[in-house]
């Protein structure tokens, strides 16, 4: 590839010009003002209003001076059509404002900036200064080597020399205008070159050449600019009243053009991973087709086989200690480079990694002093969760006698055995242990082995006869880990009898705290707004991972179903006793056990058009060849069913979806499209409702 004859002091000259224009016009155009308020002001309160108001106002004291109950009743009429019309600009306010919101993080956060609900926990500046909190957290990283040109020379020295390899190639600037149309968002948030998003898109037809030629010129020196290599921390509380930095969490912000300049590399990473199958198939972060809800089937199937085969399953679920801080540069670059990384795509890397910066940034635009960041991929980054998924891409190679499930940093593994061989087994798993923890040490990652969990699953029978007193202690290195009844895994509650009471549970908490949130200001929504509320911000709680957990008893299943009520009375204002069915079919929303049959549905479709997550297309053994590609796919003859003894495997997602599949019109299940193919089965589902 040929160098360019710029150098980096051009190129940083570029960038500097870059924004200073941009900034030159935003202040000709919107010049920064500085406003002081002593109180939150109401956003709706228009000028109208605020007359309406004062004349109220007068009313009621014209009426209390005179004692006259003419003036009272004409106050009375008077408030009663103010409030009427208070209400009416208020919701229509809130529609304008949160109608076309449709995340939920971000409604949450629109929702606290209206003062529409209150922070669960307070911002960890109101008890530490941010170079306390910088000083904490550059200390977590301090003791680590940074990556030198030595390091670099090293890794390009072992770079592989196969018939494939990763080369970063150029791009032309209609490419880039597309990636800014469909991957920057229209926030107005600013990191350390104070360019928003919306920002970026407004100019994007001026920015495209400019950009481009930056960003190719980064790419043919395998170069990084310094000036997108900054980032401001907002930190978060872990709790309500922390006591030290460590419980808190901090939120980077980077430039919005580092993150755009990102998206192009990580285009090339993922073909070219993709294209040579190199990523660990049994990783589900990051990855597309692949998700917690995929991982956790592939669990739940695994231990329900060995369930109906009369086995046990150990697994063993470990904590990382800032696994994404801790990722050393050297030894990432050694691993890239094992898998095709070319020399200058290695270089780029070493670039991107090295001479970052970042500071703690406060409200007041109070920073802390800038620090220098030697160790693991940049937080808030688009190649920073790829880059990690590679470095531990090999965690799984060196295990002996468990299978293991790796999502971004949580990594699990597990093994089955006959009951009476479970101290064996126990055995094994411990050789494994071993084999991770070193894995760890050797990579410069901190396993917390006493923040780790081992849990035994298996049909009740099987679990009650376990005396835990008498199991081996699974001690590696002075610390043990214990075993526990019940583990959060991937945000859900596993227990060692493969019930489901404790998901429920904590799925009941999570949504009346929501409703609790939303109700101090019920009566400014709309009903439309309201339902839009509840979808955005309460079904996600109910739908996650619901596939997962697909065989609820009955009282689990009505007590999900008493939720979904719950929020219906939210948005009509119902009374307790009143008749729910009708205002749930007006709402369009299926009952939560046919939701959840409607989510089996489309992921049994995904599985047979997309032939991934892989370990779950193993899963459906299709009843005759060629089947998958064809173009009708005929449900009685689609997949086999295989033999089972116990309704703990007849009751799985692979058993629960051939069923399912069978039982569709081929109207549903030949549908050209995954779009078609869900508005079909929607309305399927909807109609059996309505027609009962």
């Amino acid at each position: 590839m040929s160098k360019t004859p710029l150098d980096e002091f051009d190129v940083t000259a570029v960038i500097d010009g870059l924004q200073a224009t941009i900034h030159n016009a935003l202040d000709t155009v919107a010049p920064m003002s500085t406003v002081y308020t002593s109180k939150r002001k109401v956003p709706w309160l228009t000028p109208e209003l605020k007359l309406s108001i004062k004349k109220r106002n007068q009313l009621h004291k014209l009426a209390k001076r005179t004692n006259s109950l003419l003036n009272y009743e004409i106050y009375r009429r008077y408030r009663s059509e103010l409030s009427s019309k208070i209400k009416q600009v208020k919701q229509q306010f809130y529609q304008n404002k949160l109608s076309t919101i449709k995340d939920s993080a971000t409604l949450w956060r629109v929702l606290s900036s209206l003062g529409l609900i209150r922070q669960s926990t307070s911002s960890p500046l109101h008890y530490f200064t941010t170079n306390q909190l910088i000083e904490y957290y550059s200390s977590i990283t301090s003791n680590t080597n940074q990556c030198t040109q030595a390091d670099l020379d090293r890794a390009i020295n072992l770079s592989h020399h196969g018939s494939s390899h990763l080369e970063f190639t150029c791009i032309d600037p209609i490419e880039v205008y597309q990636l800014i149309l469909s991957s920057v968002s229209n926030t107005h948030s600013t990191g350390p070159d104070s360019i928003s998003a919306s920002t970026i898109r407004l100019l994007s037809r001026s920015l495209v050449h400019v950009l481009s030629s930056i960003f190719n010129f980064g790419i043919q020196n395998s170069f990084f600019p310094a000036e997108w290599k900054k980032a401001y921390l907002r930190p978060l509380s872990k709790i309500n009243m922390p006591r030290s930095p460590s419980d808190t969490r901090p939120i980077a912000n980077l430039c919005e053009f580092s993150k755009l300049y990102e998206r192009i590399i990580h285009k090339q990473i993922i073909q070219y991973l993709t294209s040579n199958n190199l990523l660990d198939p049994l990783q589900s972060g990051y990855r597309k087709s692949y998700s917690t809800q995929t991982a956790l089937l592939k669990l739940c199937h695994d231990v329900r086989k060995s369930a109906d085969n009369r086995r046990l399953t150990i697994l063993v679920l470990f904590d990382f200690s800032k696994a994404f801080d801790m990722v050393p540069h050297a030894k990432l670059l050694t691993k890239l480079a094992s898998i095709g990384f070319s020399s200058s795509s290695l270089t780029w890397i070493h670039s991107y990694l090295t001479g970052r910066l970042q500071c703690v940034d406060d409200d007041a635009k109070t920073r802390s002093d800038w620090a220098t960041i030697d160790v693991g991929v940049p937080q808030g980054s688009v190649l920073g969760p790829i880059l990690f998924s590679l470095f531990i891409n090999d965690i799984g190679v060196d295990l002996l006698y468990c299978k293991h499930l790796v999502f971004a940093d949580d990594t699990q593994i597990y093994l089955d055995c006959l009951p009476s061989e479970l101290d064996q087994a126990l055995i094994h798993l411990k050789y494994d242990i071993n084999v991770i923890a070193n894995y760890s040490e050797e990579n410069g990652l901190k396993l917390n082995l006493t923040k780790s969990k081992v849990i035994i699953l298996g049909s009740p029978a099987y679990i009650n006869a376990i005396d835990q007193n008498k199991l081996i202690d699974l001690t590696v290195n002075t610390s043990t880990i214990p075993y526990v009844n019940q583990a959060r895994n991937l945000g859900v509650i596993l227990q060692s009898n493969l019930s489901w009471r404790k998901n429920v549970l904590n799925i009941s908490s999570r949504v009346h705290a929501t409703l609790h949130k939303l109700k101090y200001n019920k009566n400014s929504f709309s009903t439309e707004l309201r339902t839009k509320l509840v979808y955005t911000l309460i079904f996600p709680l109910i739908d996650y991972c619901c596939v997962v957990y697909n065989d609820l008893t009955a009282e689990l299943n009505a007590k999900l179903q008493r939720l979904v009520n719950c929020t219906i009375r939210y948005i009509f204002n119902l009374r307790r006793d009143e008749h729910i069915t009708p205002y749930r079919l007006k709402l369009k929303w299926l009952s939560v056990q046919n939701r959840r049959l409607y989510f089996i549905g489309i992921m049994v479709y995904n599985i047979l058009h997309q032939s991934a997550p892989k370990y779950l297309v193993d899963i459906f053994e299709m009843k005759r060849d060629g089947i998958r590609s064809s173009s009708s796919l005929i449900n009685t003859e689609t997949f086999h069913i295989p033999l089972h003894r116990t309704s703990l495997y007849a009751n799985s997602f692979h058993l629960i979806g051939v069923y399912l599949w069978h039982s569709l019109p081929t109207t549903i299940t030949e549908s050209e499209s995954l779009p078609v193919f869900k508005d079909r089965l929607y309305k399927y589902y909807l109609e059996r409702e309505s027609s009962m």
